[in-house]
């Protein structure tokens, strides 16, 4: 388990598995983040598996491994709009014994304004109040 990460760990450990992991953007080389609202015309909430539907077409399903990187490179999130306070990762997801889901996202607290990493129950569902899925640069390696 050393190369898994702290929350993988514990996840792993309270009886989750990770069900689905879309690859890494390779990170740290350049671009802009885009921070990307997922509702669409006059709608006001969706559903999380319509979420998890709206980000592959989106192209903006960010994995867990894209939101560890970001939590150590808080640089890169400096030109987060200042009302957004959650940013969803829906490319990890886990799954407990029980059927229930989660997915990561990112939660900017305090009057730092530093972020830090949880999971989120899946079945709640979402409006895109202080919410926003991210849109990581493409690069290639060298």
């Amino acid at each position: 388990m050393a190369d898994l990460s702290a929350l993988s760990q514990k996840l792993i450990a309270n009886g989750w598995k990770r069900v689905k992991d879309v690859e890494p953007v390779l990170l740290g080389m350049g671009g802009t983040i885009e921070y990307v609202s997922f509702l669409m015309d006059k709608e006001e909430f969706i559903s999380d598996h319509e979420l998890g539907r709206r980000a592959l077409r989106l192209q903006v399903s960010s994995s867990q491994r894209d939101a560890e990187w970001l939590v150590t490179h808080q640089e890169m999130l400096v030109e987060c709009p200042e009302d957004v306070r959650y940013i969803f990762f829906p490319g990890t997801e886990w799954e407990h014994p029980n059927d229930a889901h989660l997915w990561i996202y990112l939660y900017r607290t305090g009057k730092e304004e530093k972020w830090d990493i949880y999971a989120f129950w899946m079945d709640f569902g979402f409006s895109d109040e202080h919410v926003r899925l991210v849109r990581l640069p493409q690069v290639t390696s060298p």
